[in-house]
């Protein structure tokens, strides 16, 4: 029997509320996966949730990326950092698994992208959709051409409330929590050519003041022809919310994640059925799944299946909204020209076998 391969040791960067579930998943739902140092700039919060994981904790990168047990970092900070921390992880030639967006500035993102393809090492983007379960069915029907020739779509994220006004004026909407949607249309259906973007701002003056806004709906087409709609709302008020719907020429596709369970209670006159409060409660699996594509690629030595490149298609789809926004007009997109990868990359310590 030949040896186990050794557990790849994955750190993290960033204990919030992603960096938290990221590395709760990594201590314990990732096989071939163990969660080896935590880090914030806020070291209270590092300190309170590498204590609860019983790892290493701090606030300084350097030490984190120096640790030798770490082949693989989690990067989980607010999205402005997301470049700097991609090329330094790159330069230290660890894997790196990024949240969305690769960041705020499209220049530095594309810096940070080709950092990490010269270094030789892998960029997964966190767009979780990908590795949901319904989501991933839905892809290989599509992709088998169950549905036919595609016409139309329809795909809406929604929570429950707004964030507190500190957190609006540093996030951005398209690229925060639009960008997933703008992921999943690219993966499900193909490149968007055209798009047409309509705000509203309702509930806070802030929005006003930083330029963001509370609901947004966007009108666009697709490579193929295809014609649909991409709604993202801060303020559902019954908790989250998140669908897709695809209409073929022989089929049509629904994905409907708003609700917590498939049960529903009746009584006279009444049906209900519980509904999810946040995003962790529709796509818990799906965290943990993208976390397992990201150690077999690392193991492997391959690029993961959803990458930079994809990051940036993201990032370039929500400027182009935030523009139509603010000009009132519709922007037309090129198609992206491919760009060469490497065929292999680095292989690290954590993909060999046990000594």
């Amino acid at each position: 029997m030949s040896p186990r391969p050794a557990p790849l040791g994955v750190a993290v960067l960033g204990c919030g509320r992603i960096g938290t579930i990221h590395a709760r998943n990594l201590a314990g739902r990732v096989p071939g996966a163990r969660l080896v140092r935590v880090a914030d700039a806020d070291r209270r919060a590092a300190r309170r949730l590498g204590e609860a994981l019983d790892v290493p904790h701090g606030g300084d990168v350097e030490a984190l990326l120096a640790d030798g047990s770490v082949d693989g970092v989690v990067i989980a900070t607010p999205p402005p950092s997301h470049p700097e921390l991609i090329g330094r992880v790159a330069g230290a030639a660890r894997a790196a698994f990024c949240e969305k967006p690769v960041g705020h500035d499209l220049g530095s993102a594309v810096a940070a992208v080709d950092a990490a393809r010269a270094a030789g090492v892998q960029l997964q983007i966190g767009f979780h959709r990908r590795f949901d379960s319904d989501y991933a069915v839905a892809q290989r029907r599509i992709a088998a051409g169950e549905l036919g020739e595609i016409r139309a779509f329809a795909t809406a994220m929604r929570d429950e409330h707004a964030p507190p006004d500190a957190a609006l004026r540093r996030e951005r909407l398209l690229f925060e929590a639009t960008s997933h949607d703008f992921d999943c249309i690219r993966w499900l259906l193909g490149e968007v050519v055209e798009l047409t973007a309509f705000g509203t701002r309702a509930t806070s003056p802030t929005y006003a003041e930083v330029g963001e806004y509370e609901h947004v709906v966007i009108v666009a087409r697709c490579a193929d022809g295809a014609l649909g709609t991409i709604e993202t709302s801060r303020v559902a008020g019954y908790g989250f919310d998140c669908r897709t719907e695809i209409v073929g020429s022989r089929a049509t596709l629904r994905i409907d994640r708003s609700h917590v369970h498939a049960v529903e209670q009746r009584t006279p006159g009444r049906a209900q059925r519980e509904l999810p409060r946040t995003f962790h409660d529709c796509f818990a699996g799906a965290y943990a799944t993208e976390l397992e594509e990201f150690v077999a690629a690392v193991r492997d030595g391959r690029r993961p299946s959803v990458e930079g490149e994809d990051g940036l298609a993201a990032m370039r789809l929500a400027l182009a909204a935030e523009h139509s926004l603010r000009a009132g007009e519709t922007v037309a997109l090129e198609l992206p020209v491919a760009r060469r990868q490497p065929g292999r990359l680095l292989q690290h310590a954590g993909s060999g076998d046990e000594q």
